[in-house]
């Protein structure tokens, strides 16, 4: 059975179990909402992200997919993105520190 929880409480949890430093951000730049599927260290958690919503926190390393989609891996502070329908991850933004 599929579960999903909310996104609020997803959020909470995992931007507590991750580094703010090093976390990935996941954007949903479309007009409608997404189920997304998270993959962190074996935990799997399936959420859905809003239209035009920007999840901080997401994971430090981790796998995500779109149902049916291929599933990406990113890392560090790498930013994912949906836009028509398909997940990519963009550059990664350097920490403060570096720039």
């Amino acid at each position: 059975m599929r579960r999903i929880l909310p996104v609020s409480l997803v959020a909470i949890v995992l931007a507590v179990a991750a580094p703010a430093a090093a976390a990935t951000t996941l954007t949903n730049a479309d007009d409608r909402p997404h189920d997304v599927v998270i993959v962190d260290r074996g935990d799997r958690v399936e959420l859905t992200i809003e239209a035009g919503e920007v999840m901080e926190g997401v994971c430090e390393v981790c796998t995500l997919a779109l149902p049916g989609g291929p599933a990406v891996e990113v890392r560090d502070a790498a930013r994912a993105v949906i836009r028509g329908g398909v997940l990519t991850v963009e550059a990664a933004t350097p920490p403060a520190a570096a720039r």
